[in-house]
């Protein structure tokens, strides 16, 4: 059962690291986000610095995705 479960930590950790990449995080900041957010740690045990960490790599995340929208919509008008 246990590598059930460290495989499917490890597939959501490569796919959270690849999607972060993809959108041009840093490797070393994609990799560490990747591995808190395929851990499913709750926000409450998470340090102050992981927890910055993680909210500055989504809100990057975020913005790079909506601008990669924004460029799709733009090139089909």
């Amino acid at each position: 059962m246990s590598n059930e479960f460290s495989w499917s930590m490890e597939r959501k950790e490569l796919l959270f690291r690849a999607e972060l990449i993809h959108r041009a995080i840093p490797e070393g900041r994609a990799a560490q986000v990747a591995k808190l957010l395929a851990a499913d740690t709750p926000d409450e045990l998470l340090t102050a610095e992981e927890q910055q960490l993680v909210d500055e790599v989504c809100r990057l995340w975020l913005k790079r995705r909506s601008q990669g929208r924004l460029i799709g919509l733009s090139s089909v008008l």
